[in-house]
């Protein structure tokens, strides 16, 4: 006859045997949540080195493009029925390396024409967003009347201060690279009323090419007044003629 002690005992002395797996399986577990998240910030950071790169790139290849053309390119060129056809990100092409692209994109038809739209998976690699699918871009213009890229004529940056205007920002909804989809000032204004501000719209980088083709990245407490003043041309805005 076993005695309770004996029993108690047993039933506590049975799974001693496992221990030395339960201990490893503990372990084995931590050490993956720790790689787990090591592997998540190296990627977030991975992706925003590369993020920081593609817009630097650009902010260099409208550089080039205003020494070659004398002015920045038109954020859209109208097609014959007076809609937005073409893209100015289709316009820079040769001055971002891809001459070879832009001499097989037919401007007689719209961004996408039956031709055209057989280049979408040929996004340059400057273009191409990390969040959306293959093809689609989160590099946009900041278009609209009074601010520095009005849309269909190139921006005439003779009178403006032209180092505290934003042309470019990142979005977090890309769309199709060659589409002449560019964000509007009064989207971005009606976002920043909202609650979460500038995220809305805006890429987790904040990252934007200003009009002087600098790369910056937009602060985390950018407040309405200084988003309507980066872009928004307005009297105080302009240089001294």
């Amino acid at each position: 006859m076993i005695r309770a002690g004996r029993g108690k005992a047993l039933r506590m002395t049975w799974f001693r045997p496992f221990l030395p797996r339960c201990a490893f399986a503990v372990a084995f577990i931590a050490g993956s949540l720790v790689v787990s998240t090591v592997a998540i910030l190296v990627l977030r950071g991975r992706h925003g080195v590369l993020t920081a790169k593609r817009f630097s790139a650009v902010a260099l290849t409208l550089s080039c493009y205003e020494d070659r053309h004398g002015s920045l390119p038109p954020a859209f060129a109208r097609g014959r029925d007076g809609r937005p056809c073409h893209s100015w990100r289709v316009m820079i092409l040769p001055e971002l390396g891809r001459k070879d692209l832009y001499d097989r994109y037919d401007f007689n038809e719209p961004w996408n024409g039956p031709h055209n739209r057989m280049l979408v998976s040929e996004i340059p690699v400057e273009y191409q967003s990390d969040a959306g699918p293959a093809g689609y871009t989160d590099v946009v213009a900041v278009v609209g009347e009074g601010t520095v890229w009005p849309g269909a004529t190139p921006p005439d940056l003779t009178h403006f201060n032209y180092s505290t205007h934003v042309l470019i920002v990142q979005v977090n909804e890309p769309r199709n690279w060659m589409e002449p989809s560019d964000l509007s000032y009064e989207s971005v204004m009606a976002a920043v009323e909202k609650a979460g501000g500038l995220d809305l719209v805006l890429g987790r980088g904040r990252y934007c090419v200003l009009a002087n083709c600098v790369f910056e990245r937009l602060p985390p407490d950018t407040t309405k007044e200084e988003v309507r003043r980066l872009l928004k041309v307005s009297e105080q805005n302009l240089k001294d003629r």
